[in-house]
């Protein structure tokens, strides 16, 4: 469903994957928290925070095989994030890096990289601000994306 302020340089969107389901859906970003942060790793590290799905309970019951403390990070709940930035899929230089955000399994903080590619520019273009990936799958799954549609895993 496209936002009254989609063109204000977000889709305003994130295609919100759960592997345990095997659904994916269109979750809607707030306007407000697409302009205070400027897309990319701050939008990333902000959705991190409010839609935080993991589950706290059993994931801070898992030990890190190195370190021996609390690994909340490798929980099949903790979200991984693929996020594009405002000028992704523009002719502006230099905007062609999406971010990937995720919880560190050494300091439990939040944690991102950037990465390269078309998969930003794919993202923006086919109408989404980024992926937020949760769960496991109990088999190999693929997510295919066209347009402004996507089929689940």
């Amino acid at each position: 469903m496209a936002q009254s302020w989609r063109f204000d340089g977000f889709p305003g969107r994130v295609l919100w994957v759960d592997l345990t389901k095997g659904t994916c859906e269109e979750r809607i970003i707030p306007h407000e928290w697409c302009l205070s942060s400027m897309g990319g790793k701050a939008l990333a590290t902000k959705l991190l925070v409010e839609w935080d799905t993991t589950d706290y309970v059993s994931a801070t019951k898992q030990i890190h095989p190195v370190t021996g403390k609390m690994d909340a990070a490798s929980h099949p709940t903790t979200p991984l994030l693929f996020m594009t930035g405002p000028y992704q899929a523009s002719k502006i230089g230099s905007s062609g890096r999406a971010v990937v955000v995720t919880r560190s399994p050494l300091t439990e903080c939040y944690i991102d990289t950037y990465i390269g590619g078309n998969i930003g520019h794919d993202l923006r273009k086919a109408g989404w601000d980024g992926l937020f990936i949760t769960g496991a799958s109990e088999r190999w799954v693929r997510l295919e994306i066209n347009d402004e549609q996507a089929r689940p895993p």
